[in-house]
């Protein structure tokens, strides 16, 4: 019995499966777009890299992430978007997040999801309703490394 996939579908699997993701949980045609291409981007340079330059490409890139989602909850407390104790909560769980990756950047991928994780329990209902789509676009990056 023969495969029904081919090559392509095994190459195109991973990109359509960023997208549909990133685009079900709300970041737009734009957002979606931006996430599958570092996503792709990223893995295939990761893949000619030796394994030691492999794990700081990847840990660079969840510092980006988790970096993004510290931002964007500064930019948004500017514009009252998102209560200080919000920010206040992001903005200290990034900060730990990214001095423990500097330190060990080997584990990176266990203090970005245990980070995002506190991040989502700490903050109120209306932080983790303004900040689901940065949270779940770092998920995204993070589980395509």
């Amino acid at each position: 019995m023969t495969s029904r996939y081919t090559p392509l579908t095994y190459l195109l699997a991973f990109p359509l499966r960023v997208f549909v993701i990133s685009w079900a949980i709300g970041l737009g045609l734009v957002g979606a777009v931006a996430v599958t291409q570092s996503a792709c981007a990223s893995r295939a340079t990761i893949a000619a890299l030796p394994p030691g330059g492999a794990v700081l490409v990847r840990a660079r890139e969840a510092a980006v992430a988790v970096g993004a989602i510290q931002h964007v909850s500064i930019e948004m407390n500017k514009v009252e978007l998102l209560s200080d104790a919000n920010t206040r909560i992001v903005v200290d769980a990034a900060t730990d997040i990214l001095s423990s990756i500097r330190a060990l950047p080997e584990g990176w991928k266990a203090v970005t999801d245990v980070g995002i994780q506190r991040i989502e329990a700490r903050l109120d209902a209306a932080g983790k309703t303004k900040l689901k789509p940065y949270l779940e676009a770092a998920r995204i990056i993070v589980a395509a490394q």
